[in-house]
């Protein structure tokens, strides 16, 4: 059966190739191994990941912003249609695939719940399990991950949940104003803070007063030690507000810097 004797000999090269890593010197290894193909070296990922997270994009300035330095802040401005969130999903990818950031330091913030979980639906689709420690939720969600909210506690005690104070909550938990909640949360809020290097945040035009001050409070706008920043990258459309009525302002992508 041809298809069972290639399964025995990719399995045989698997083996060959595992005990060659253990035992051999280095150089000898990459000279067996990996003759001629450097480029796989550099990628630190598969040559068909690296195709599926930049070169399928097919489009040079998509391609530049998912493969620019590890680190830095961006606002990515454009219209709609354009694969706004399709270039937050790649550049994840790209961290996670190329650059081997660990999923646990990632977070990426999304307007409503639909939005979030069509966002954590892409990247799984791009990069598997790879995605599934990568923190994706609303800002709301975000809030309540911060001060240990439970919404299901809430319903059980016929209590409703305060969104605006939740999210004020939260922001002063970040602050350093600590003296408004638990110091249960204030420990969770290190515990949950501590690692994270990168935020994204898509439809950054249609946030308010309060989204802004979330997303600045996380990646430490108001901090000293540049060590504990993260790197933000957020995309939006200038030229669009669907929720003005609800307090979105484009008055914050101005104030981006």
């Amino acid at each position: 059966n041809l298809k069972e004797l290639e399964a025995a000999y990719q399995a045989e090269r698997a083996s060959a190739l595992v005990a060659a890593y253990f035992t051999l010197p280095r150089r000898r290894f990459l000279r067996e191994w990996f003759k001629g193909r450097n480029d796989l070296l550099d990628l630190a990922t598969t040559d068909v990941s690296f195709r599926r997270i930049v070169d399928d994009l097919q489009h040079p300035v998509q391609q530049g912003l998912v493969e620019m330095p590890e680190y830095g802040n961006h606002l990515v401005l454009a219209g709609p249609g354009s694969g706004k969130t399709r270039v937050i999903v790649h550049r994840i990818a790209y961290l996670l695939r190329v650059k081997r950031v660990a999923a646990e330091r990632i977070i990426a913030l999304a307007f409503n719940r639909s939005a979030a979980v069509e966002l954590r639906r892409r990247l799984t689709a791009l990069v598997g399990d790879d995605a599934r420690g990568v923190t994706v939720l609303t800002y709301h969600g975000m809030a309540l991950r911060l001060t240990g909210t439970s919404l299901a506690a809430a319903d059980r005690s016929g209590g409703a949940v305060d969104f605006s104070r939740l999210l004020q909550d939260a922001i002063d938990l970040l602050e350093g104003r600590a003296d408004v909640v638990s110091s249960d949360a204030d420990d969770r809020r290190d515990a949950l803070m501590q690692g994270y290097e990168y935020i994204f945040v898509d439809e950054y035009q249609d946030i308010d007063e309060q989204q802004y001050s979330l997303i600045s409070a996380l990646a430490g706008r108001r901090l000293d030690d540049p060590d504990v920043k993260l790197s933000i990258m957020a995309v939006g459309d200038d030229d669009q507000n669907i929720y003005s009525f609800k307090g979105a302002n484009v008055e914050f992508i101005r104030r981006f810097q």
